[in-house]
């Protein structure tokens, strides 16, 4: 008879996992709740929740500014604009506003990787305004 894994054994085992894809979740629901409850589920959803409102209200802005200092871009400015607002974005999170709510440093994600998270999603989204830009043209 094959040896069955318990649930709870199972459930331990995940939960390191879980821990690591769902880490940047967690580091920002530890700002609401304490480190053991940011790790549980309603933690994990509540850092998520927060994370795609900040994305989405980010991608708004960096819409609005995309439309106020051009009309017409073409792919590559509109893809080094989106890099410098990943950029931007990256040093006002992690280094203004971070340290004023007592976020913790990028230490358990690494710098190196924040940045690099923030520079892919400035740079979606400036080629995503770019196609929108050339489907509406």
């Amino acid at each position: 008879m094959p040896m069955l894994i318990e649930p709870p054994q199972l459930l331990s085992m995940l939960v390191p996992l879980m821990r690591g894809v769902f880490l940047v979740p967690s580091l920002i629901a530890e700002l609401l709740v304490s480190h053991e409850s940011a790790g549980s589920a309603i933690g994990i959803i509540t850092g998520l929740g927060i994370h795609m409102m900040l994305g989405a209200f980010y991608g708004i802005v960096f819409a609005a500014l995309y439309t106020l200092i051009t009309r017409r871009n073409g792919l590559s400015e509109s893809l080094l604009l989106g890099l410098g607002y990943g950029f931007a974005l990256w040093v006002v999170n992690f280094l203004a506003i971070g340290p004023i709510i007592g976020a913790p440093p990028t230490v358990e994600v690494g710098a190196g990787t924040a940045i690099r998270l923030h520079l892919i999603f400035g740079s979606v989204a400036g080629i995503y305004l770019f196609l929108l830009q050339s489907e509406n043209a």
